[in-house]
């Protein structure tokens, strides 16, 4: 895996262009993500949280990155019943709402 460096402050439609630049395609990364998404549903059919019975900074990351998920098309599968129980538990969290 090749590491690249940007010049400037990423924003989308850099990213975008850098990763055009670099003839990189993005279907290897979105898969990635999806194979993450079903680790975590297959984790969260066994513990209420992503690192045991209490909300941590992990349940942040993770609800961060579905986040981001979206906006690059990736989103839980109907399938992952866990992960969306998770997903709608920790969103609804006041702290979620800010």
């Amino acid at each position: 895996m090749k590491v690249y460096e940007l010049k400037r402050a990423p924003n989308a439609r850099r990213v975008r262009m850098f990763l055009a630049e670099k003839d990189i395609v993005g279907e290897e990364c979105k898969q990635q993500a999806l194979a993450w998404f079903a680790r975590l549903d297959a984790r969260l059919a066994e513990l209420p949280y992503v690192a045991g019975d209490r909300f941590t900074i992990d349940d942040i990351l993770a609800l961060c990155t579905i986040g981001f998920g979206k906006v690059v098309a990736v989103r839980i599968a109907l399938h992952q019943h866990h992960l969306q129980a998770w997903h709608e538990r920790v969103s609804a969290r006041p702290s979620a709402q800010a």
